[in-house]
């Protein structure tokens, strides 16, 4: 049985990727804000032999450089996960094309894809034979789109469900 950790599992894109690996027949481990210290006390509690490690946290409601403890949570975990593992950061096209309502989530995007370059290109990479890939998206249709102003939504945007970005993000799993 392959097994799937998952920050920012609990809702979302993160939810809907636990829901679908789940019934793919995955162990998942899929860990949300309310349980998720984001300044990583504990990181022993995220190691285990998993085949992939998901990164999905996306809400980011802090403002300054307290938003960028989700990129540096991501590459924390990373480093403890298990040989052959399949790594894969969620990214935004607002990391490339910030809003004016959400400069902090897009300047955090950009340094999770920064991240994953990275360790992509790590000896630590290459050691324990890890691929690390990170997936954009555009607008998904999350609690988190929700929060945009209505002029910074939709015009000439791919609008996906949360659904349709799990099966992208599981076939990458899968390729």
């Amino acid at each position: 049985m392959k097994s799937a950790l998952i920050i920012g599992g609990t809702r979302g894109i993160g939810r809907a990727t636990a829901q679908l690996l789940l019934s793919r027949g995955w162990k998942v481990n899929a860990v949300g804000r309310q349980g998720f210290d984001i300044h990583i006390t504990d990181r022993s509690r995220f190691i285990g032999d998993y085949d992939a490690f998901i990164f999905s946290a996306g809400d980011v409601r802090v403002m300054g450089s307290l938003a960028f403890d989700y990129p540096i949570a991501f590459y924390q975990i990373a480093q403890s996960m298990s040989v052959n593992c399949i790594i894969i950061a969620i990214s935004s096209v607002a990391a490339d094309r910030p809003a004016k309502s959400n400069p902090h989530y897009a300047a955090a995007k950009a340094a999770l894809e920064s991240y994953a370059r990275t360790l992509k290109f790590s000896s630590r990479a290459a050691q324990f034979n890890w691929r690390v890939e990170t997936i954009r998206f555009d607008l998904v249709t999350t609690q988190m789109m929700d929060q945009l102003p209505p002029s910074e939504k939709f015009e000439g945007r791919e609008i996906i469900d949360p659904e349709e970005a799990a099966r992208r993000i599981v076939e990458r799993l899968e390729s």
